[in-house]
């Protein structure tokens, strides 16, 4: 042996920036003996997502410039050499979330849409509706969507989820009721039409009669329906 050790030098990570980084964008990591890295591991004490060497968008001895995953988490980032040493980075990388948030209409009928506002929104992967429903993105930049609400989705706290793991309330969106104001004729047989008028027919998917007794809907506009009543 030896009298002495042998040293390998490792790559050896001094700081990360922008720090929090948003999605999709390039993050650069400083340090020393880059020029032996051979990959790049994001969340590195978590769900640990390596890139490699090959898929840097730069690599210098003093820098590297990488590309962060859409679905990446709060996390350490790790720099890693051939030999599998490296260094870790002390401060946790955190992920950028959408900020200055608003939704408009607050008002709304189920099945038509609604617009978010807001700082870096384009990071929003699903939108949740009370009730647990989840909307449909129909457009989608950095400081808008717009989201066709679901059919059963009910008065709450919108929810937006990132791919990152994140969750930011928008607001309270209010969804309107069907009104009855009236219905004709007040009298008839089974299995005769009763027309019933009133507020937001469109959105009645069951009328129920007395004995828990389903009518036939024959028509149904935004002011009236037209329903078969039973047997």
């Amino acid at each position: 042996y030896s009298e002495n050790e042998l040293i390998v030098t490792v790559p050896m990570v001094l700081s990360v920036s922008p720090n929090p980084v948003k999605a999709g964008t390039n993050l650069t990591i400083t340090g020393e003996n880059f020029d032996l890295a051979t990959y790049v591991i994001m969340d590195a004490l978590g769900d640990e997502k390596p890139i490699a060497k090959a898929n840097f968008v730069s690599q210098s001895a003093t820098e590297i410039v990488v590309k962060v995953p859409d679905d990446n988490k709060d996390g350490k980032v790790a720099v890693i050499a051939a030999s599998f040493q490296g260094t870790i980075t002390t401060a946790v990388l955190n992920m950028v979330v959408p900020t200055e948030v608003a939704v408009a209409p607050t008002t709304i009928k189920n099945g038509q849409s609604i617009t978010i506002s807001g700082k870096d929104v384009d990071l929003v992967s699903a939108v949740i509706f009370g009730g647990g429903a989840e909307g449909v993105i129909t457009s989608s930049s950095a400081t808008q969507l717009v989201v066709n609400t679901p059919d059963n989705a009910v008065t709450g706290d919108v929810r937006l989820h990132t791919r990152a793991g994140k969750e930011i309330a928008a607001g309270n969106v209010t969804f309107v009721s069907p009104v009855i104001t009236s219905f004709t004729p007040l009298e008839l047989k089974p299995n005769n039409n009763l027309t019933i008028t009133g507020q937001n027919m469109d959105l009645v998917e069951e009328v129920i009669f007395t004995g828990e007794m389903k009518g036939n809907i024959v028509s149904a506009t935004e002011t009236q329906m037209v329903v078969t009543v039973p047997v």
